[in-house]
């Protein structure tokens, strides 16, 4: 049986890559989708780390009764406080 080749990004986009042939590379379809997968997971720890950066705070207001207010709505309409 033979195997899957792809082309594939070797700078994910995501990670700031570009989008061109010199970014690119052959790649067997079954790694790629492990890389994939961690690339990923890196840009998604980029992500925090940049929101921590910049200093983005929770909003001091929290949704109608969502999982931060005071105050919640039962199945039966009945709104209690936590």
């Amino acid at each position: 049986m033979r195997e899957r080749w792809i082309v594939e990004h070797i700078r994910a986009l995501e990670l700031g890559g570009a989008d061109d042939l010199g970014n690119m590379g052959p790649a067997h379809e079954a790694c790629a989708c492990v890389k994939t997968q961690d690339d990923h997971c890196r840009a998604a720890k980029a992500k925090g780390q940049k929101i921590l950066h910049i200093g983005v705070e929770s909003s001091q207001r929290p949704l109608p009764f969502g999982r931060n207010s005071r105050w919640k709505r039962k199945l039966s309409g009945q709104i209690v406080r936590r």
